[in-house]
């Protein structure tokens, strides 16, 4: 066993070598395989634009930032009818961004999640985390300034910012599947009057 060993040291080659066929066939099967998925990558965005062009629906959910075509048509093949929701806070536990306390004969058992659609809470979890990576330094932004406002005004930690955030894309997306148009200044109008 100790003439393979060094014999494998002797075959042994730099990093930029290629010589055994053996390399080559496994490389040139791993190439194919990545120009296979680009090609499918390529073909399926392709695909998913034109549904965003003749839906309006698409469309609306990807104004809003963060979501882009994949992540609306997620949206939009989950949620299908946004009426069944009675309430943003209904659509927030489906999505599962909300806990729920667990009484029972006046005890409390802890907070728990419902069962939820983990395709959403990705969507609005990566939603939140691509707002905060390029609008939370952006105070003339509508979502800069809220990041703001969560952090200073609220003293929100990161982790509660982003959970915040996460309900706050999952109200507008909400919205914009029961018709209306995300408008960011016309949200902050309405935070402003409500103040």
């Amino acid at each position: 066993s100790s003439d393979v060993c060094s014999s494998d040291l002797n075959q042994a080659k730099s990093e930029d070598e290629l010589t055994n066929e053996a390399d080559l066939f496994v490389l040139d099967g791993l190439n194919k395989k990545i120009s296979s998925y680009e090609e499918d990558k390529k073909r399926y965005n392709k695909e998913f634009e034109k549904l965003s062009k003749s839906h309006k629906v698409l469309k609306n959910l990807e104004s809003i930032p963060g979501i882009k075509s994949v992540g609306a048509i997620k949206i939009a093949a989950r949620v299908v009818d946004a009426r069944r929701f009675p309430s943003k806070r209904h659509f927030f536990a489906y999505s599962g961004l909300v806990k729920y306390e667990k009484i029972s004969g006046g005890k409390s058992y802890g907070k728990r999640r419902t069962n939820y659609c983990r395709e959403l809470k990705n969507v609005f979890d990566n939603a939140a985390l691509s707002i905060i990576r390029f609008q939370q330094d952006n105070e003339e932004s509508h979502f800069g300034r809220y990041i703001m406002e969560l952090k200073e005004g609220r003293r929100y930690p990161d982790h509660k910012v982003r959970r915040a955030l996460s309900r706050y894309v999952a109200a507008i997306s909400l919205g914009v599947m029961k018709g209306q148009k995300f408008d960011p200044e016309y949200q902050r109008k309405r935070k402003d009057l409500v103040k």
